[in-house]
């Protein structure tokens, strides 16, 4: 499918997102900057950055937590065309 056409249903905390509704997402400078492909992501979008590395983050979250619990979410499914009943 062409790009804009791929995702046919979009939920976020359970309820479905409009199209006129806007959500905050976090990417990295690359992509946030319209790499790979994107160009509906560009420079004058970013509301926030930093100059942390992602690893540095995630270090930086370890050292605060040093047990992390993993859980599965089940938050993410790619369901094919074949696969929709609507």
């Amino acid at each position: 499918k062409p790009a804009g056409h791929r995702v046919t249903r979009l939920k976020y905390h359970g309820r479905d997102v409009q199209d006129d509704q806007v959500l905050t997402i976090a990417l990295n400078r690359y992509r946030a900057s319209g790499g790979g492909h994107y160009p509906m992501y560009t420079s004058d979008k970013i509301i926030k950055s930093s100059d942390m590395t992602i690893s540095h983050v995630i270090m930086e979250y370890l050292q605060k937590h040093p047990v992390v619990e993993a859980t599965v979410n089940h938050n993410f499914e790619i369901i094919s065309d074949s696969d929709q009943s609507n």
